[in-house]
C-alpha cells in the first residue's frame, strides 16, 4: 500500500466534515478519568485530543505522540487544550492509556461517528456492515497463553469505510461473547450485518433483525442441520430444477460474473432460492444462496463454493446485491485491519500494559474514520502531508480557528 500522490482533498477538508472541534472534545470529556484528583496538569479531553492529533500526523507511538506535540506551536498547542506552556511526556501518556477504560471510550467514540442524523432514512439492504475480530500481534510475546488470540471485534461499513463500533476483548472473552454488546451500539436501520461462520447464531441473528437490520451469514459445520437443508436446495435430485412435465421444482435465481485482475480472470456464480423461508425455524431467514467462485492458478482450474443465509427478502436482496454484500464483507481486512497494521504500524507496536492496546486501537479508528469522513483515500499519503502541515490536522479534528 505505496501511496505517492499529495491527497487532493485537503483544501476541501473542513467542507466535507460533518462534525465540529466541540463535539470530540465533549466525547472524551465525558469520561471518567482514571487518574483521579483536582488537581490534574492535563485534562483528559486534551490528552486523547493530542494523540489522536499526532497519529493524523504520522507519529504513531506513544513517544512520538509527546514528541510531536512538544514540538507544535503555541497556536495548536493552545487549539487542543495546552495553554500553559507545558506538555506531557512519553510517560504520562502511557500511564493514561494503560489505566483508561476502553469500553466507555469505544461507545462514546462510536456514537460520536455514528450517531442519529436528520436524513432520508436508509432503505432496507442498502449498507452491509462487516463484523470481524482482530489479533494485535505485537502484544503476542507478553502474553503467558501462546497462540493468536483476537484482542478486538470491529463494526466496519463496507461502503463508506467508518469503524461503526469496536470493543475490546478480555483475556478469555471470546469474539460470541461481546458480539451482542457491540450490535447495541450501532444504529441498524437500512443495514445488514455480514460475518463468517462462527457468527452464524440463532441468537445473533434474531437480535439484529429486532434492532431494524438484517444479517448475512456464511454456513458451515458449525450449524449441521441448517448446513444439511442448504445443501439439498442447491443439490436437487435432479440438477436442472425441472420437473419431467416441465414445472420449476424450485423457486432459484442465478446470476454470473466474470472479472479480470491481478494476473488471472475469476468467475463467480451465484444461485438464491426462498425455499427454506417458510420451512426452517430459523430466526427471521428469508433466502439462502450458493457462491461458487472458479479461478486458474499455476495452470489448475480451483473452486471454492460457500452457503449462506440472508434475512433480505427476495424484494430487496436480489442476486446482484447478494453477490455486492458478500464481497463487500471482507473490505474490513483490506480497509480496516490491513490499514491499521501496515500504515499505522499497530502490528509492530509494543504496547501491552493495561488497556494501552485497546486505547490506542480505539484513537487509530478515531484518526481512520476522520481521514475517511473527509474524503481521503490515499490514507499513507495523507497521514505523510499532515506531518508537516498541523492546521490541515486541526481541521479534521474539525477546530475552525
Amino acid at each position: 500500500m505505496n501511496y505517492t500522490a499529495i491527497p487532493s482533498v485537503e483544501a476541501n477538508t473542513t467542507a466535507r466534515l460533518k462534525i465540529s472541534y466541540q463535539e470530540l472534545r465533549i466525547a472524551f470529556a465525558s469520561l471518567s478519568d482514571p487518574r483521579g484528583g483536582p488537581n490534574l496538569q492535563y485534562e483528559l479531553a486534551s490528552m486523547l485530543l493530542a494523540a489522536t492529533a499526532a497519529l493524523l500526523s504520522n507519529h504513531l507511538g506513544v513517544s512520538a505522540i509527546a514528541e510531536w506535540l512538544a514540538g507544535q506551536n503555541e497556536g495548536t498547542k493552545r487549539a487542543l487544550g495546552f495553554d500553559k506552556g507545558t506538555t506531557p511526556v512519553q510517560s504520562t501518556f502511557q500511564r493514561l492509556f494503560a489505566r483508561l477504560d476502553p469500553r466507555p471510550l469505544e461507545k462514546v467514540l462510536s456514537a460520536f461517528i455514528d450517531g442519529k442524523v436528520v436524513g432520508p432514512i436508509r432503505p432496507r439492504g442498502s449498507e452491509g456492515v462487516a463484523i470481524d475480530g482482530k489479533c494485535q500481534r505485537g502484544r503476542l510475546k507478553f502474553e503467558e497463553t501462546k497462540g493468536t488470540p483476537c484482542h478486538l471485534l470491529s463494526a466496519f461499513c463496507h461502503k463508506s469505510g467508518l469503524v461503526l463500533g469496536q470493543l475490546a476483548l478480555e483475556n478469555k472473552e471470546a469474539e460470541l461473547t461481546v458480539a451482542p454488546q457491540l450490535l447495541k451500539q450501532i444504529d441498524w436501520e437500512g443495514r445488514v450485518v455480514t460475518g463468517d461462520a462462527m457468527f452464524c447464531q440463532r441468537n445473533l441473528c434474531q437480535q439484529v433483525v429486532e434492532l431494524g437490520g438484517d444479517y448475512l451469514f456464511v454456513v458451515k459445520g458449525n450449524q449441521p442441520r441448517l448446513q444439511t437443508d442448504l445443501e439439498i436446495v442447491f443439490e436437487p435430485a435432479n440438477p436442472s430444477g425441472w420437473g419431467s412435465d416441465g414445472t420449476d421444482l424450485l423457486e432459484m435465481r442465478a446470476a454470473k460474473t466474470v472479472e479480470k485482475g491481478h494476473g488471472r480472470i475469476e468467475v463467480r456464480e451465484i444461485r438464491a432460492s426462498t425455499e427454506l423461508a417458510d420451512y426452517s425455524n430459523w430466526p427471521y431467514l428469508a433466502q439462502v444462496f450458493e457462491v461458487k467462485r472458479s479461478w486458474w492458478e499455476l495452470g489448475q482450474l480451483k473452486t471454492e463454493v460457500q452457503l449462506r443465509i440472508t434475512s433480505l427478502p427476495k424484494a430487496v436482496g436480489d442476486v446482484k446485491t447478494l453477490l455486492e454484500l458478500k464481497r463487500g464483507h471482507w473490505g474490513i481486512e483490506n480497509k480496516l485491519h490491513s490499514v491499521r497494521d501496515v500504515v499505522f504500524g499497530e502490528d509492530e507496536s509494543l504496547i501491552h500494559k493495561g488497556s494501552g492496546p485497546h486505547v490506542l486501537a480505539a484513537l487509530r479508528n478515531t484518526a481512520l474514520n476522520l481521514l475517511r469522513k473527509a474524503g481521503h483515500t490515499k490514507i499513507t499519503a495523507c497521514l505523510r502531508f499532515n506531518s508537516g502541515h498541523p492546521a490541515q490536522v486541526l481541521a479534521l479534528l474539525g477546530f475552525n480557528a
